[in-house]
C-alpha cells in the first residue's frame, strides 16, 4: 500500500471527535484533515460546502455512521472530486452494511473520465449505451471496427454498452459488454445507487461506466485513474 492510501485509510479510521456528522463537518480539525490529501489547487472550504449540500438533498446520509461518511469524503477529496455535485463526479450514498446505515463513495462516469484524462497518452475517450432499435456492428481482428448509427425517434431498451480510448501513439482500445454482463458488475446494494435511478440516463451512465472501469484497467493511467476504478467495486 502506497503512503499516500495509509494516510487516508488512517484518517477514515480515525475520524475528528464529534459523533454526528454535521458536528464532524463543523469540527475545526476536519478542514485540515480534508486538506492533507487534497491536490494543491483544490479548496477544502468548497468540498465541505458541497458535503453539506449533500445531507440536505440526500437526508439518509445523516443516518450514516460518521467514520464512514468521512472515510467517503476523505476518498474523494484524495481523487479530487467533487461529491454530489450536477456534474457527477462522485457520490456519497447511504446503505445498509449489516443492517447499519453506512456511507459509500462512488466514482460517477464524469469522475472516473476526468481521471483518465490526466495521463499524457489518452487522447479522448467515448462511451455510448446501445439500444434495441440502433444499428450496431462490431468487428474483432487486426483492427477492431465499431458502426453505431442511433436510432431518430424510439431507441428501445439499453441492450449493451461500449467505451473508445484513443492514445496518443494513435492507437485506441475499445470494449463492448452486453447489458447482462454489465449487470453483474452492480455492487449487492444497487438499489441505493444512481444504478437505481428511475432516470434512464443516470443509469445508462452507470453501464458505460462499467465498461470504461473495464478498459482503464489496460490503459495507461494514473495513481488516482487506477485507485477509482477500484474504489467503488
Amino acid at each position: 500500500m502506497q503512503k499516500t492510501d495509509t494516510a487516508i485509510a488512517k484518517r477514515a479510521d480515525t475520524p475528528p471527535v464529534p459523533k454526528d456528522i454535521k458536528g464532524l463537518l463543523e469540527h475545526e480539525t476536519t478542514q485540515g484533515q480534508l486538506a492533507s490529501v487534497m491536490p494543491e489547487d483544490a479548496k477544502p472550504e468548497r468540498l465541505l460546502r458541497l458535503a453539506l449540500s449533500a445531507l440536505r438533498q440526500t437526508p439518509g446520509l445523516l443516518k450514516c455512521t460518521p467514520a464512514s461518511f468521512f472515510g467517503s469524503l476523505i476518498g474523494a477529496c484524495a481523487l479530487g472530486l467533487e461529491v454530489n455535485t450536477p456534474a457527477g463526479e462522485a457520490y456519497l450514498v447511504p446503505f445498509k452494511v449489516k443492517g447499519k446505515p453506512t456511507c459509500t463513495l462512488i466514482v460517477g462516469y464524469r469522475g472516473l473520465s476526468k481521471l483518465a484524462y490526466q495521463h499524457e497518452k489518452v487522447v479522448s475517450i467515448a462511451r455510448h449505451a446501445v439500444k434495441a432499435n440502433d444499428v450496431f456492428r462490431i468487428a474483432y481482428g487486426t483492427e477492431e471496427t465499431i458502426v453505431h448509427e442511433p436510432k431518430t425517434g424510439d431507441r428501445g431498451p439499453t441492450i449493451g454498452a461500449y467505451a473508445v480510448v484513443k492514445l496518443a501513439n494513435g492507437g485506441s482500445i475499445s470494449k463492448y459488454m452486453p447489458l447482462d454482463e454489465i449487470n453483474s458488475h452492480r455492487p449487492s446494494h444497487w438499489e441505493s445507487t444512481p444504478w437505481g435511478d428511475k432516470n434512464e440516463h443516470v443509469v445508462d451512465e452507470m453501464r458505460t461506466k462499467t465498461v470504461l472501469k473495464s478498459i482503464l484497467k489496460d490503459t495507461p493511467s494514473t495513481a488516482n485513474a487506477r485507485r477509482a476504478v477500484t474504489i467503488d467495486e
